[in-house]
């Protein structure tokens, strides 16, 4: 890997982006030039849309892009289905749909959590089944993010039933607009629908669109895992991130849903509560955790070098849960009896209730907050794991909270 001057890179990013902008050009246009430039995945290899660059500098492109309000880097950091691919997926798989991913030209979602596997997401009973040259599906998802859109998933779904349950999963890259697949979006607290159950019955996947190898899908499903982990606890790589494949502009500042400690600091002086020692306590304590786990991001970027799936990542993702609610108390306190309304005509009122109401997503989304915790104590802290009796016990034996139609 390249040993790289962050600072004499992030002037040839900067010269780079003044003279290519998006303007009103086709996302998928924008996003081939971008990928083209090498600047979407620098780390990854030339042959590879990259520049072999470190991941810290990949974060200091994405710095560099957000500055400028534009799309298309932190492509190698936070677009889960493309890096799967990239580590896990054959050539064949890569030739055929790297640049797509990369690109935004096909759009996907994650197949993974089930109503009877969410935490426990190893106890997924979505049934695989080969016949001739397709893996025949039967079972149902939920939680599942941009599924409407979608034209593609990265599907987890049971091929072995006679082996203990983290060795029968397989993981697939599914189409999803076929006969067979029916989706139905859930409403959240807050109004919106980001959210869909999607139940599968006799869809068909072509043999040769297994991600991995055959009963090996954990291992591929902990390395996706640990991308979303990364994705999620830094707003700022998944606003300009996700931005390039949704086709959105890059928010002011590259916040995401996420308000920055800059943003709350500037609405405190709005409302004229910036000298309550209260509020000013409460934003440096803010500032303290944002700061740290951007520290903390690093670190899990740089561990993901020694494999596909680092523990840290759930450090991170952590700390974003806490991120969230902690910047929703915050918003609260200084929009005062304001933040209790929710109405068009109160701006202030309105975003720090959505953000309260929103932060319980970020407990759950990648991983529950308590998940996170058995993670960091086993695989960081390294202390005695929680009992497991059904580990090794073949799947089919296991008794289970919920039995799908398909399920044995």
């Amino acid at each position: 890997m390249v040993n790289d001057d962050i600072d004499t890179i992030r002037l040839e990013v900067r010269d780079w982006l003044k003279s290519h902008t998006q303007g009103s050009r086709p996302r998928v246009q924008w996003m081939k030039e971008v990928l083209a430039s090498g600047w979407a995945c620098p780390s990854w290899p030339k042959t590879w849309y990259g520049k072999e660059f470190s991941l810290e500098v990949s974060w200091a492109v994405v710095e560099e892009f957000s500055e400028a309000r534009e799309v298309g880097a932190g492509q190698d950091l936070v677009n889960i289905p493309a890096c799967t691919f990239f580590t896990f997926g054959t050539e064949e798989l890569k030739k055929e749909w790297l640049i797509k991913l990369l690109t935004g030209e096909v759009l996907n979602s994650l197949l993974y959590s089930e109503p009877g596997a969410g935490s426990d997401l190893a106890s997924l009973q979505t049934r695989a089944e080969l016949k001739g040259d397709n893996w025949i599906i039967d079972g149902q998802k939920v939680w599942t993010s941009g599924a409407l859109s979608a034209d593609y998933a990265l599907l987890a779904a049971r091929t072995n039933w006679d082996v203990p349950k983290h060795r029968g999963i397989t993981l697939f890259w599914c189409p999803l607009r076929q006969d067979g697949v029916e989706i139905r979006p859930i409403r959240q607290i807050t109004g919106e629908s980001d959210f869909n159950e999607v139940f599968l019955t006799n869809v068909k996947i072509p043999s040769g669109s297994v991600v991995g190898a055959v009963d090996d899908g954990w291992t591929v499903l902990r390395g996706a895992l640990a991308v979303e982990r990364v994705m999620i606890s830094t707003t700022k790589a998944i606003n300009v991130a996700s931005a390039s494949l949704s086709g959105r502009k890059v928010d002011s500042g590259g916040l995401g849903k996420l308000p920055n400690p800059e943003v709350l600091f500037n609405l405190a002086k709005r409302c004229g509560n910036n000298t309550d020692p209260f509020v000013r306590d409460a934003l440096v304590k803010f500032y303290s955790l944002h700061r740290v786990n951007q520290w903390n991001t690093l670190r899990a970027q740089t561990e993901s070098k020694r494999g596909p799936s680092p523990p840290i990542a759930s450090l991170s993702k952590l700390a974003m849960s806490r991120l969230q609610h902690y910047a929703a108390h915050v918003e609260s306190m200084i929009a005062d009896t304001e933040g209790l309304l929710d109405a068009p005509d109160s701006s202030v009122g309105h975003s720090a209730l959505a953000h309260s109401l929103s932060a319980f997503m970020a407990s759950i989304a990648g991983g529950t907050d308590q998940i996170q915790r058995n993670v960091i104590g086993e695989n960081v802290l390294n202390l005695q794991r929680e009992p497991e009796v059904d580990r090794n016990r073949p799947f089919r034996e296991v008794r289970k909270p919920f039995s799908s139609t398909t399920g044995k």
